[in-house]
């Protein structure tokens, strides 16, 4: 027999550990192949305790929320540590989500401090956002970030189970979902992500899928069924879009990442379960850059993978060394 764990404890395991008309260009034949990897356990400069979130900035550099450590680290493209804040001042209770807008700021979701801090990309900080609650200016543990071409950002604030829209100054917009599992509704929503179009897209992980919206927050279409095989999740959480509007879903459970057209239509798996490059033990986030290279928090082996997207994912890079944390 099957054992089924309650949804809500697979959810908690897992934080416990984060229509243009002209024509697009070709798709990656596969999935990407591995280029690097960084990281090991500890706490000294470019060492992790646990990856909670990745995003990259216009210049390529590459920045991780640590959640344990309560700190951002910055890297060069190839993993090269560069900086890091918040470690020795305190500013966050537990950073998770990242995202870098196109104008030199990054913003870090707190999801025990229920707030949005804004920074440069030196780390120098600018303001911060939000408190514990469920109003307009309020947020019950904040996932996840994505600022899009305007500077706008759009926050998952999962346990709300909605997705808030606020100006690059924290003034509130719009709420984009709510709490369902109806068409545009989401449950435990994880992760989002934009693309070139201005499209939303969200791991919905209560419900188990993948949702697509208009930039205005209208519901697009859907994917995902539960389950092992092709295509199918069993816990979808980091998502990120690369330049061919592939869509990549890290199915944490399954310590595999999955490759979608932007419709939902499965193309590729990425990894298996493992410590070996290329292979996962919990991936939880993703991140893509200008060059349409793939980051991958690999939580429980405490690395960061690079895959290059341009064809099949392959590894371009790795960092790190298995030590099992959260299973």
């Amino acid at each position: 027999m099957r054992t089924r764990f309650p949804r809500t404890v697979v959810i908690a395991s897992i934080l416990a550990i984060a229509l243009a008309s002209a024509p697009r260009p070709a798709r990656a034949a596969g999935a990407p192949v591995f280029q690097g990897k960084w990281g090991s356990f500890g706490e000294a400069d470019g060492q992790f305790h646990r990856i909670a979130g990745i995003t990259v900035d216009e210049e390529g550099s590459v920045y991780v929320a640590d959640s344990d450590l309560a700190r951002i680290d910055k890297f060069t493209a190839d993993g090269a540590f560069m900086l890091q804040w918040g470690f020795q001042t305190g500013e966050f209770e537990r950073p998770v989500g990242l995202a870098a807008d196109h104008r030199g700021h990054i913003f870090v979701t707190d999801y025990f401090g229920c707030r949005i801090l804004r920074y440069t990309t030196n780390g120098a900080f600018e303001f911060a956002f939000g408190q514990f609650g469920a109003d307009s200016v309020s947020f019950f543990h904040p996932t996840d970030v994505e600022a899009d071409a305007d500077g706008n950002v759009f926050i998952v604030d999962q346990s709300n189970d909605r997705i808030m829209k606020y100006s690059a100054l924290g003034q509130f917009l719009a709420q984009i979902s709510g709490q369902g599992s109806a068409d545009g509704q989401v449950k435990a929503p994880t992760g989002i992500a934009i693309d070139s179009d201005g499209s939303l897209f969200v791991t919905d992980q209560g419900n188990i899928r993948v949702q697509k919206f208009t930039h205005e927050g209208a519901f697009v279409t859907k994917w995902g069924t539960e389950g092992t095989g092709p295509g199918e999740f069993v816990a979808p959480t980091g998502i990120a879009i690369d330049s061919q509007h592939n869509v990549y879903v890290a199915n944490t459970l399954g310590d595999q990442v999955l490759m979608f057209t932007d419709t939902g239509s499965y193309l590729a798996t990425l990894g298996q379960t493992g410590a070996g490059d290329g292979m996962f033990n919990f991936p939880y986030t993703l991140a893509v850059d200008a060059a349409d290279h793939l980051y991958v928090g690999d939580v429980n082996n405490i690395r960061i993978q690079k895959f290059s997207s341009k064809s099949t994912p392959v590894l371009a890079t790795t960092w790190g060394r298995l030590k099992n944390r959260y299973r």
